[in-house]
């Protein structure tokens, strides 16, 4: 039975956009991997994928014991601050 932790902050170890997955670690314990698919990616963007070292946030699902499959991140969201949206005018304090 597959067991899923609380969410945890991690960056990103590397990720393969050709092949769609890389490997996310924790902040806390940096020596430990996660595998991430893009699947597993929460965003509105079209195109999902991360660049390296970018922060995350995510779970844990954990594989059983008998698996040789790493335990591996879902529910994965970027912690990139957003950009300042802008008015239809232009850029914000502009003036007209």
């Amino acid at each position: 039975m597959k067991e899923l932790s609380n969410r945890v902050n991690g960056k990103v170890k590397f990720f393969d956009r050709l092949k769609g997955w890389g490997l996310l670690y924790e902040e806390r314990n940096p020596n430990i991997a996660y595998y991430v698919h893009y699947r597993d990616i929460e965003t509105e963007e079209k195109f999902k994928y991360f660049d390296e070292e970018e922060n995350v946030s995510f779970e844990i699902e954990k594989q059983d014991r008998d698996s040789f499959k790493r335990d591996k991140a879902i529910k994965v969201r970027s912690c990139k601050p957003t950009d300042e949206k802008t008015n239809e005018g232009g850029t914000k304090g502009e003036k007209e």
